[in-house]
């Protein structure tokens, strides 16, 4: 929508350079070439970068998709699905990332999380700080604060308090709890101190 100025502060122009591409409103909007097919619906500074065919951002501020085919983000602020993580969703919040190639992951909302690359299938609800490491395949956060699941874990589970940790198959809960050893389920209490597994599917 041609350029523009408000009270001469700054461009407010929207930008298509692909086919089929749709900005419905807001300002300063981009969708770039080769990301056919993509909708921004509105907001304020929002990307969909090359490649990034039939993805979607719903609106909010500064959001971003990188060449990540069919990803989508609802809103929020500063939000960013990196490249290759294809079918990603982030439903909004602010900070949140999808690192590239974790395919299908989702992170519904809240601050600063992030699932790192190759965690296909993972998901994070909500919360600040949580982080689903590179490779963990279909491990899921609740939300809380500060809780991992540890790298190359598969089917990992925490589903919520702060500062918990869990690996392949393992359940975390409380405050600190440690699920450091396949299958283990450790639930720990409000003391702030590390309560650790010790062995498999204990």
């Amino acid at each position: 929508a041609g350029d523009f100025t408000y009270l001469g502060l700054f461009s407010f122009t929207n930008q298509v350079a692909s086919s089929f591409g749709t900005v419905s409103g807001g300002g300063n909007n981009t969708i770039l070439t080769d990301a056919e097919f993509t909708t921004i619906g509105g907001g304020l500074q929002n990307t969909i970068q090359a490649g990034a065919r039939t993805a979607t951002i719903g609106g909010g501020q500064q959001n971003s998709i990188e060449n990540a085919l069919a990803a989508t983000i609802g809103g929020g602020y500063q939000n960013d699905i990196q490249v290759a993580a294809e079918i990603a969703t982030i439903g909004g919040g602010v900070g949140n990332t999808i690192q590239g190639f974790a395919n299908y992951a989702t992170i519904a909302g809240g601050q600063a999380n992030t699932i790192q690359g190759n965690a296909a299938d993972a998901a994070i609800g909500g919360g600040n700080g949580n982080a689903i490491q590179a490779s963990a395949i279909v491990g899921t956060i609740g939300g809380g604060g500060q809780n991992t699941i540890l790298p190359n874990a598969w089917y990992a589970t925490i589903p919520g308090g702060q500062s918990n940790s869990a690996t392949n198959y393992a359940f975390a809960a409380g405050r600190r709890a440690k699920a450091n050893h396949t299958g283990a389920f450790v639930w720990a209490d409000s003391a702030d101190a590390d309560f650790a597994s010790t062995t498999n599917n204990q």
